[in-house]
């Protein structure tokens, strides 16, 4: 009964979040081995979200977001810097390994301007990056460091940039303490996504 309290408070929280926001944002990517879902909800320079990524064979992690974004360094770039949470589970063959850093999550996206390859049919892109780092120090428990770096194109297929198809890549590798013998994962894909902004 709590669990269920829970899971109804926090999809309250979300809801409410999504109702004040000036845009929120849903993705997911996929490939033959990995699914990712992220919600983002975007407040004035501040946005906030929560995201899961899973691998059948290797892990479950999910995240938390805060960041700060800064829209005029360049114009067509929107830059932001903040803090992911990272909680999850490392599959290993003696059993599951626990997972828990705060790391510094740094990403960008750039508006590449329309190319019009057919006439009266332009093709509207954008470039995406996103990296996250915790260091020893911002690990807790059994982990020991955390990297992951994403990048990616984005195709926008509807009016206003309300729905993107994505391609990109994702590396990650975690390390755990001397525990598990200084033992690390790692995996990288390629991935197939679609965002739709709200």
């Amino acid at each position: 009964m709590r669990k269920r309290i829970k899971y109804i408070v926090i999809i309250m929280i979300i809801m409410m979040g999504v109702s004040y926001a000036n845009a929120s944002e849903f993705e997911i990517n996929a490939n033959q081995s990995a699914a990712e879902g992220r919600l983002l909800i975007s407040r004035q320079n501040v946005s906030a979200g929560i995201g899961v990524l899973y691998n059948d064979d290797k892990y479950t992690i999910g995240s938390a977001i805060l960041s700060f974004v800064n829209t005029r360094l360049i114009e067509k770039l929107k830059f932001s810097i903040g803090f992911k949470g990272l909680m999850g589970t490392v599959k290993k063959r003696s059993g599951d390994v626990d997972l828990s850093a705060a790391g510094f999550l740094l990403s960008m996206g750039y508006d590449i301007p329309k190319l019009e390859i057919y006439y009266n049919m332009p093709l509207d892109f954008e470039f995406l990056a996103e990296l996250c780092l915790a260091p020893s120090p911002l690990c807790f428990g059994d982990s020991d460091g955390y990297v992951e770096l994403k990048t990616g194109l984005g195709l926008h297929v509807l009016g206003e940039k309300k729905g993107t198809l994505i391609v990109g890549y994702r590396t990650m590798e975690t390390r755990f303490d001397e525990t598990f013998n200084n033992w690390k994962m790692s995996d990288s894909a390629v991935f197939f996504g679609y965002r739709f902004t709200f």
